[in-house]
């Protein structure tokens, strides 16, 4: 998950390449977070990092403090300029991880065997009605 946060400018604001975050969610329990190279955001300096969120074997809510249901947990951190930052992260172990497997679905079009197969499918078609329409008003080719 990307975390970003804005130290507001102090007098010592912006003097720090790095920040950590740090909440139990997280693998090993801390995010590095870097100064943006943009540079100062409105009203402050920006930091912004990645960070995983710990195994899901992790949360067995017995002993570990991490709950084996939906829970919020804190991400909190200093941004060395005696502010601090504060914010919720909801993580629910239960949810399913990885890829689904729905099949290709639309997301494949015909290929050139397909349409030619098709289009001969709905001529002999087209063909076999005309036939049978014109045996059935007595018609017969001679």
């Amino acid at each position: 998950m990307t975390i970003n946060v804005t130290c507001p400018f102090t007098q010592n604001s912006g003097n720090q390449s790095t920040l950590t975050a740090n909440s139990p969610a997280f693998a090993g329990g801390r995010a590095t977070l870097n100064r943006s190279a943009a540079g100062a955001a409105p009203g402050g300096t920006r930091y912004t990092g990645t960070a995983r969120i710990a195994p899901r074997t992790s949360f067995t809510g017995t002993g570990s403090g991490l709950s084996a249901q939906r829970a919020p947990y804190h991400v909190t951190g200093d941004c060395g300029n005696g502010t601090a930052f504060r914010a919720t992260l909801t993580v629910d172990p239960r949810t399913p991880t990885g890829g689904t497997t729905g099949g290709l679905g639309g997301s494949q079009g015909p290929t050139g065997v397909e349409v030619l197969a098709g289009g001969g499918m709905a001529a002999a078609a087209a063909a076999a009605g005309v036939l049978l329409l014109r045996r059935r008003n007595g018609v017969h080719p001679r």
